[in-house]
């Protein structure tokens, strides 16, 4: 399920900065994604992992929002 999980992370604009064995058939994946594309990831996760995934947030630091995103956000307080 690795796979999956680690897949689902990069399509949320996410930076994975490791992965370790915690215990036999247990992964921890450390990664920074942006905040507002984990707000229901506890779900998501579960979703991906049959129940069987877990995860914790911290705020790690504020980022430079993507060129497309400002043009994005911008088009729609005009619109």
């Amino acid at each position: 399920m690795q796979g999956h999980v680690l897949s689902d992370l990069n399509s949320r604009r996410g930076r994975v900065q490791g992965t370790d064995t915690v215990d036999p058939g247990v992964q921890k994946i450390t990664a920074l994604v942006p905040t507002v594309k984990i707000q229901r990831y506890a779900v998501d996760l579960r979703s991906l992992t049959a129940g069987r995934g877990r995860f914790r947030a911290e705020h790690d630091h504020y980022d430079v929002m993507p060129p497309n995103l400002v043009d994005k956000m911008v088009m729609a307080k005009a619109g």
